[in-house]
């Protein structure tokens, strides 16, 4: 849920200040036609999905190899612990964004 939430909450957030810069920076009169602000609405999303998808990441590379290691017995916290330092330990920060690439084509 965390990383569904914090994606959704980012995505809308850029999603608003992008559509709102990208408006600023073009003259008055395009403003308003149709084409124009479907292309920055389409534009915005695809820079939102984008910061969303590196922010939200790490928590869903997380809990997907808590998922493909789950202990019985093992708490939440413990298996949330050993699987961030054991990512760490072998793969460094870049290991929190295994898969970021496809998850930005997604969103």
């Amino acid at each position: 849920m965390a990383r569904q939430v914090s994606f959704g909450m980012v995505k809308f957030l850029i999603f608003d200040y992008a559509k709102d810069l990208i408006l600023s920076l073009l003259p008055i009169a395009l403003r308003e036609e149709v084409a124009i602000s479907l292309g920055v609405s389409l534009l915005s999303g695809a820079i939102a999905g984008v910061v969303a998808s590196v922010v939200s990441q790490p928590a869903d590379v997380v809990l997907s190899k808590i998922a493909e290691r789950s202990r019985s017995g093992a708490s939440q916290l413990e298996a949330l612990l050993e699987t961030s330092s054991s990512l760490w330990r072998e793969l460094g920060l870049g290991g929190f964004f295994l898969g970021l690439g496809s998850r930005c084509v997604f969103a």
